[in-house]
């Protein structure tokens, strides 16, 4: 083999290894809070009032919930919100909860969001962007991101999406 080879093999190994994104450092404890079947600690965090809200409050509520991460500056969370109001209007009757969690930074952007995609479901954010104490605990690096819990916490399945995550559902509240 001669350099030049040598040279394309180690770019591409270089570029392959770069597009993986790599563990978050809280990743491996990020889910485990609540997943303890003793409860663990739980997120307060604030809703579109400003009150704060348990998260494991509004998980327990429902037979399985799906915790949306999303912002209203992020386009691919846009594109999929049309997918997520038709997952609420089909399952929310049948013990679907879904709560909204957003990495946005400015309050009125938040708020018209929610508004203007007809979210109807419980919204919370600290507004801090991705210094989220919930986006830091799940280990979420990209949006739009979705964990799916069942009534005690566990978690069901991570990042899915559109017809994936409605075929998911629909099977979960057989």
């Amino acid at each position: 083999m001669n350099i030049k080879n040598i040279t394309i093999l180690c770019g591409v190994a270089l570029c392959l290894s770069a597009c993986h994104p790599k563990p978050h450092p809280d990743a491996a404890s990020a889910a485990t809070p609540m997943e303890q079947k003793d409860g663990g600690p739980d997120l307060l965090i604030p809703d579109t009032d400003r009150n704060k809200v348990s998260l494991r409050g509004e998980i327990s509520k429902h037979k399985i919930t799906v915790v949306d991460f999303w912002a209203s500056w992020c386009g691919p969370c846009r594109q999929e919100m049309p997918n997520m109001v038709k997952l609420n209007e089909e399952f929310a009757d049948k013990g679907l909860g879904i709560v909204g969690i957003s990495l946005d930074n400015e309050n009125s952007a938040w708020q018209q969001a929610i508004k203007e995609m007809n979210m109807n479901w419980t919204q919370l954010s600290e507004l801090r962007g991705w210094d989220d104490d919930a986006a830091k605990m799940f280990g979420v690096r990209a949006i739009p991101h979705t964990i799916v819990f069942n009534q005690e916490g566990k978690i069901l399945a991570r990042d899915l999406r559109g017809n994936e995550l409605h075929e998911f559902v629909k099977e979960q509240l057989k």
